[in-house]
């Protein structure tokens, strides 16, 4: 999924890794404009 979204090694994101609760979060950030999310786990604001 991250390889699909160019969110590798060394690019500009923000992440988020809670192993204890497998939540893995991830904010791609190119030019000051955010270009892809991904939320793995997340499931508090699914209501």
């Amino acid at each position: 999924m991250d390889d699909l979204l160019d969110m590798v090694e060394g690019a500009p994101m923000l992440s988020y890794d809670d192993a204890k609760r497998s939540v893995s979060k991830r904010i791609l950030v190119e030019d000051g404009q955010v270009t892809a999310v991904r939320l793995i786990g997340e499931t508090l604001a699914a209501d």
